[in-house]
């Protein structure tokens, strides 16, 4: 279940922006 949590860790950054 890495895409979830690849998902989740490329949202986290965009949002961190």
């Amino acid at each position: 279940m890495a895409q979830l949590e690849h998902t989740f860790n490329v949202y986290a950054s965009f949002k961190q922006t």
